[in-house]
């Protein structure tokens, strides 16, 4: 991983994401790079996996593809027990992946079971991340609509505004 990008995940509070912004923004990063923050992701403490998965999310939403073990992997973190923070980040992430339409299929099912998540941040972020994938993938929009439906009843104002929205289209 870049000096400056590692230098940025362990100097990272938790809060400021200043410095990982301008680490990211000043680095185009190798194959080695994301499979570093993957890992990162998978196995390193709350702030290093916070710090991983915004970066992850910022760079494949620039379009930078994961290899098939680390798009699976990253799927997979979706399903363990991490830290809201992470989870919400890591559905942003998702929502840019550029993926074949199986993949696309798990990271649908992963995200509708975020979509009922207990914390309303992870909740909108998977709203968003099925909305963004049923708009690259028609066949997904079924799970997209039934996470929409559901969000209808939402108990937090924010969740429920975000459905009507996507309602909207």
């Amino acid at each position: 991983m870049s000096d400056s990008l590692s230098h940025a995940i362990a100097n990272f509070d938790g809060a400021d994401f200043t410095a990982l912004e301008a680490a990211v923004a000043d680095h185009f990063p190798s194959a080695d790079d994301l499979a570093g923050l993957v890992v990162l992701v998978q196995v390193g403490d709350l702030r290093a996996q916070l710090a991983a998965a915004w970066a992850l999310g910022r760079l494949v939403a620039r379009g930078l593809p994961l290899l098939p073990a680390e798009r699976r992997a990253l799927l997979r973190c979706l399903d363990e027990d991490r830290a809201w923070q992470v989870k919400e980040r890591l559905c942003l992430a998702v929502r840019y992946l550029r993926t074949p339409p199986d993949v696309a299929l798990t990271a649908a099912a992963s995200l509708e079971r975020l979509a009922a998540h207990d914390h309303r941040n992870v909740r909108l972020a998977a709203l968003d991340g099925l909305a963004a994938l049923a708009e690259r993938f028609p066949q997904l929009q079924e799970w997209s609509d039934r996470a929409v439906e559901r969000a209808l009843d939402d108990t937090a104002p924010s969740v429920r505004a975000k459905a009507r929205v996507l309602l909207r289209g």
